[in-house]
């Protein structure tokens, strides 16, 4: 059995502009999220980096990659994903010039998180999680199978294009509606065509749009891993039924319809006559 660690709420009931039945999910990151380092070590400092770190005495410089994972709900057959949005909170942007950016890419999913392996310090793992999941660059044009996301040779997809600039405030940074659109069509695509389900991990990723080449240029986004709650990401998503499989509720016209069967109707229509006639008499 899976385990399941991350929060989930589901936040209210609404029907949508179709007259479907729709429930709000909100998804916080799961804790193990952090960042990814050229290297192949992973940190959990209480923040996702997208950009260069500093360095450590004799080793390379480290470029790294900020990870984040939402468990996927579990969708009732005929549900889809109408709406999504992701929410992070931005803590720095530092030494950064003008072209230096951060992109969002969705990744695809994995079933289980690896084991934890805290055998180097208290700040960091070491191969727990896909190295091969880090990048910088203009675009990633790998798949699936580059990268152990089940998602086979589909692509992953850059969600959103400069989602944090240096003209980004600091503080709480929202996909717009054209990374909504992409994330739905990303998500759908994860339990349709690839075998998605309920208490899976979506693999998400803020990288740096190329190789910032000093030390310390970066953005650092809230992660799971600190104690201020308001700050932890945050996917929602809307989920509703599929329309061909929802049996619409008796509506007032479909109720006299039945009553006429019975008689009543007649008689209320020739009420609905007499009223009309009356008003063009007066």
């Amino acid at each position: 059995m899976r385990r399941s660690t991350a929060a989930l709420a589901v936040v209210v009931l609404l029907a949508t502009n179709n007259g479907l039945p729709a429930s709000i999910v909100n998804i916080v990151s799961h804790e193990r999220d952090g960042s990814i380092r050229n290297s192949g070590v992973f940190t959990f400092e209480g923040y996702l980096a997208a950009g260069r770190a500093g360095g450590l005495a004799g080793q390379p410089v480290p470029d790294g990659s900020g990870i984040l994972l939402f468990e996927l709900p579990s969708l009732a057959p005929g549900q889809t994903i109408l709406e999504a949005n992701l929410q992070v909170t931005l803590l720095a942007a530092s030494n950064l010039v003008s072209n230096e950016h951060a992109d969002l890419y969705a990744l695809g999913y994995v079933e289980t998180l690896p084991p934890e392996n805290d055998t180097n310090a208290s700040w960091y793992y070491e191969n727990d999680i896909n190295d091969t999941w880090y990048y910088s660059g203009s675009l990633d044009t790998r798949n699936g199978n580059d990268l152990g996301t089940n998602i086979g040779n589909t692509p992953i997809i850059k969600i959103a294009d400069d989602f944090a600039t240096t003209s980004t405030p600091l503080g709480d940074v929202y996909t717009d509606a054209l990374a909504d659109a992409a994330l739905v069509g990303f998500i759908n695509g994860l339990y349709d065509e690839h075998g998605a389900q309920g208490g899976d991990y979506l693999v998400m990723r803020l990288s740096a749009n190329q190789l910032f080449d000093q030390n310390y240029h970066r953005y650092l986004f809230y992660a799971r891993d600190n104690t201020d709650a308001e700050t932890w990401p945050v996917l929602s998503l809307t989920a509703v039924p599929d329309p061909s499989t929802v049996v619409p509720e008796p509506s007032s016209v479909v109720v006299w319809s039945l009553l006429g069967t019975v008689g009543i109707t007649s008689g209320w229509w020739r009420r609905r006559r007499r009223l009309v006639w009356l008003r063009s008499e007066g």
